[in-house]
């Protein structure tokens, strides 16, 4: 987080990536292996996704440091 700061990139987009990593895995699994989602896979997924566009949507703000 310290390299985002430096970069002046919002932690919140870097956090988001990380946490949207599990939805391309569920989908590459879905893809390759054929497995099948559950309910509460597709409420996860609708949840990152959520969460993931809340987070871009509070946009930049001031460092403290």
């Amino acid at each position: 987080m310290w390299f985002a700061n430096r970069a002046g990139v919002n932690v919140g987009v870097i956090t988001c990536i990380w946490s949207i990593n599990p939805l391309f895995m569920a989908f590459l699994d879905f893809i390759i292996f054929g497995q099948n989602l559950r309910y509460y896979h597709m409420i996860g997924t609708i949840l990152l996704i959520l969460s993931a566009v809340s987070i871009r949507l509070v946009g930049h703000y001031e460092p403290i440091f």
